[in-house]
């Protein structure tokens, strides 16, 4: 037959392969075939989607954040148009001292304040119904 066990209130049966292979069956016609499950289908993987540990972390690009890496490829790309690899170093350059400027700008300010301050000089645009135009700085009731 099979063993019981009994566990956190729980009863579990489980069937014995070997006692069940040592009884001969009643009636041979009636026997079950042993034949292996049939394959299961896999399916193939997808890439892995990395998900951030915590909600509000900021995207970044391989080590850096993006609103680091924004003046700096700016620079480049400035410096690029110019022509002159001298140019093009000066403007590297530049753009990363504007990125130590802001993030001891950003690490002063709550989180969020570069995208308020864009708002409230009309550089960030929003385009949802309650959200009121940065340009009306005096609400009358």
């Amino acid at each position: 037959m099979g063993a019981c066990c009994h566990g956190q209130g729980r009863t579990i049966l489980t069937q014995d392969a070997d006692l069940a292979s040592r009884i001969p069956p009643k009636n041979p016609h009636l026997q079950r075939s042993r034949s292996p499950p049939p394959a299961q289908h896999t399916a193939p993987m997808a890439d892995p989607t990395e998900i951030p540990k915590y909600i509000d972390d900021p995207p970044l690009i391989l080590l850096w954040r993006v609103d680091d890496l924004v003046p700096i490829v700016l620079c480049l790309i400035i410096g690029i148009f110019t022509g002159s690899p001298s140019t093009m170093f000066k403007l590297i350059i530049l753009g990363v001292l504007l990125v130590r400027l802001y993030s001891k700008y950003r690490e002063r300010r709550p989180d969020g304040h570069a995208l308020h301050v864009l708002y409230w000089y009309g550089l960030l645009p929003l385009r949802g119904r309650a959200t009121p135009n940065p340009f009306c700085r005096r609400w009358l009731p």
